[in-house]
């Protein structure tokens, strides 16, 4: 019971796990727009254990602390499990097919992947509140996500505009910092807009009182 209390409650938890499944699955369809261009020399292979592990840990702790200002643990936790999941664009890599690396690492996924996320909510009848947090995850994991690769490899380049253009865009060191910042404060954007909404309706039903 004090477990479920954590994360909002039952009905809440098992609403963030069902998105949670639904992004990994549309993470890894979407992953098939890298057949539209393939690069030689873009496959993923597989980790060894101990760096899997090290990468797994890294890109949910980037996630879940870019989240922390939304003041939610459970959707922390979740944008933390998201950021690990995004990585579902390299399994068709990793299997040695001809693709081209990352899509989901770019800007329109973000796009799509929000709206959707947005969309289930809406279908889920989530409150009001938890949805306009949920509006943030998907921006708020693109960046983290982006943020711990490029402090992982000091340093590194992204199909930022894929599928409009499959061009790698370098993005330096100091990099990490700017979109760790970016996504910290899409967070606490995302918090001030569930309060002011949650004051609005209390509001309206002072005086409907």
């Amino acid at each position: 019971m004090h477990f479920t209390r954590i994360f909002g409650g039952r009905r809440k938890i098992e609403s963030l796990v069902a998105i949670a499944l639904f992004y990994t699955v549309l993470s890894f369809s979407y992953s098939f727009v890298g057949f539209l261009h393939y690069q030689p020399g873009s496959h993923f292979h597989e980790y060894a254990f101990a760096k899997l592990a090290i990468e797994i840990g890294g890109h949910f702790i980037f996630g879940f602390a870019a989240a922390i200002p939304l003041l939610d643990f459970g959707v922390a936790i979740l944008a933390g499990s998201l950021a690990v999941l995004l990585d579902s664009d390299h399994i068709l890599s990793a299997l040695n097919f001809p693709v081209s690396g990352r899509p989901d690492h770019s800007l329109l996924f973000m796009l799509v992947s929000t709206l959707l996320i947005l969309y289930l909510g809406s279908r889920m009848r989530l409150s009001r509140n938890l949805i306009l947090k949920l509006v943030f995850v998907g921006p708020v994991t693109l960046l983290a996500h982006i943020s711990y690769d490029v402090f992982a490899a000091s340093g590194s380049t992204f199909q930022l505009l894929i599928p409009f253009d499959f061009a790698q865009i370098y993005l330096p060191y100091y990099a990490w910092a700017v979109f760790e910042a970016a996504a910290l404060l899409l967070s606490f954007l995302g918090l001030y807009l569930s309060r002011l909404s949650t004051s609005q309706t209390k509001t309206v039903r002072n005086v409907m009182c």
